[in-house]
């Protein structure tokens, strides 16, 4: 049996390692970091031109879902870079971060269910069944947390550029600084944060195939 590692080379000079990673796989992995943070700001603007406020409506929401699916996606991607410099902080910081895009579904359901029959209405659920707040707390925490505990992981390592590894870190302390207070200059700034973060990312991983010269597969016996 045979395994491949591939390399592929950003627009920063560095390599990217995926073991095990076959070309598909990193192309998905590219679409998902590409579009998980447009569509974040996107939902965010939706919300706040559409909605009532972050977290608070019909359109914000669903585009809300369809960011943290590609988040989803997106990290795990990232994380089978991350693993073989950081054997033991990667996994751990990865069930962190998928759990928070696991819980952002549930957020943005939220929002479009707030939007459709009031707020109040969910607060009331909430307040009359207490243990309902178990499934809101604390993985609201665990998005922005992630993001953060990214970037150090890819600052420390120098797995990706250490100006991606910042840029996470400066989006995951905006994301819960912003959100929960509805802050939304700031909101908007840590959107635009991730974006800059990961679209590099994304793209190099998603035109790594029309660049022979900047990938290859190692074979392992």
């Amino acid at each position: 049996m045979t395994s491949q590692t591939m390399t592929i080379q950003t627009t920063d000079k560095q390599l990217i390692s995926m073991p095990g990673a076959s070309p598909t796989t990193v192309r998905i992995a590219g679409i998902a970091a590409v579009t998980g943070p447009i569509l974040m700001l996107a939902s965010t603007v939706a919300f706040i031109t559409d909605g009532d406020g972050i977290n608070d409506g019909r359109v914000g929401g669903m585009i809300g879902v369809w960011s943290c699916f590609a988040f989803l996606i997106a990290f795990v991607g990232i994380y089978r870079a991350l693993e073989p410099a950081a054997p033991r902080a990667a996994p751990i910081m990865m069930v962190v971060i998928l759990i928070g895009c696991a819980a952002g579904v549930g957020f943005n359901i939220d929002a479009i269910l707030a939007a459709e029959f009031g707020r109040d209405v969910l607060d009331t659920l909430r307040e009359d069944n207490a243990g309902v707040l178990f499934a809101y707390l604390p993985w609201g925490l665990f998005f922005p947390t992630g993001l953060i505990g990214t970037g150090i992981l890819l600052w420390r390592t120098g797995v990706l550029s250490r100006v991606t590894g910042g840029l996470l870190v400066a989006g995951g302390v905006l994301f819960v600084s912003a959100r929960p207070a509805r802050i939304y200059p700031l909101a908007i700034l840590g959107d635009f944060l991730l974006v800059a973060a990961l679209l590099p990312v994304g793209w190099a991983l998603l035109t790594a195939h029309r660049r022979p010269s900047s990938a290859r597969a190692d074979a392992f016996a």
